[in-house]
């Protein structure tokens, strides 16, 4: 009578398709470890563009400030210069006032009515000069203004865009970056330890197998001689009893082998389940 090995087909069948799906969830993980680092790299590229972006603000200020450094300069440069025309157009309305008090006396002279017209011309040309400064002094103020508004807008709005990229973007981006990594190194835990897993499941099939020919190999051998011709009849019944024997125990060995591979299934497949309900969980809490 020949053994059953239909427990220990059923259960490499089970080994196998099992193994097979363990490889397809494995790949799966990879597949989702690789979206997820390719994620976290466009975000980094975001942040850096916001990076230049702010730095390429800064750089505008900078210029402006300098910009409005020079316009000061400018500023103070023509104040000096009124001053010191008001202070010539003083001195000629001095020496003229004393040419108008000594009128009377030198009327008559020519050359001291030449002087006096000369000194009004001075005076007129002084005024014209110190009008046409005081316009370019309007205009450099109202540019000056013009310019710290255009300043005071711009620092606003690099301010807003500033707090708004610090307290939103970088945040979210930092706060999505660590669950990121939490999320790879749990599944690089579990995918490792699921990989030494199988890795310790083949070994022992293969040991099993092992086993298990070099079993079937024997059984097969007696088997042989179990149907060779018998020398005497008791030689033969002795060999019929110890072929009998031999398979039952074989036989309870192949059962109790069963019963250990079914267990090893059991492993798998509650591991399998757990590492499941955990990507799972994990992606429930990513969406929500």
């Amino acid at each position: 009578m020949s053994p059953d090995y239909t427990p220990l087909d059923q259960a490499l069948s089970q080994l196998r398709h099992h193994n097979g799906e363990l490889e397809k969830f494995i790949d799966q993980l990879l597949n989702e470890i690789a979206n997820l680092g390719q994620e976290v790299e466009s975000r980094a590229n975001d942040l850096m563009k916001a990076r230049r972006q702010l730095d390429q603000t800064a750089h505008s200020s900078l210029q402006l400030t300098e910009e409005n450094q020079r316009l000061n300069q400018l500023v103070q440069q023509h104040n000096e210069a009124i001053s010191q025309a008001n202070a010539e157009i003083a001195q000629l309305q001095q020496l003229l006032s004393a040419a108008e008090k000594a009128a009377p006396a030198i009327q008559s002279d020519p050359a001291d009515q030449q002087r006096i017209a000369e000194l009004e011309q001075q005076l007129s040309a002084a005024r014209s000069d110190s009008s046409g400064e005081s316009e370019l002094l309007v205009q450099v103020e109202q540019l000056r203004r013009e310019l710290a508004a255009t300043k005071l807008e711009l620092l606003k709005r690099d301010q807003a865009e500033e707090e708004e990229a610090h307290s939103e973007d970088f945040d979210a981006l930092k706060q999505r970056n660590e669950v990121l990594e939490g999320e790879l190194h749990q599944v690089r835990g579990h995918a490792m330890r699921l990989t030494e897993t199988i890795d310790q499941q083949r070994k022992e099939m293969n040991q099993q197998k092992s086993s298990w020919t070099e079993e079937m190999q024997a059984m097969r051998s007696l088997l042989e001689r179990r149907m060779a011709p018998a020398a005497t009849q008791t030689q033969s019944f002795a060999d019929t009893s110890v072929i009998s024997d031999t398979a039952t125990v074989s036989r309870d060995e192949l059962e109790i082998r069963a019963n250990n591979n079914n267990t090893v299934v059991d492993s798998v497949m509650a591991q399998f389940a757990k590492l499941q309900r955990d990507v799972n969980k994990r992606r429930n809490q990513q969406r929500s």
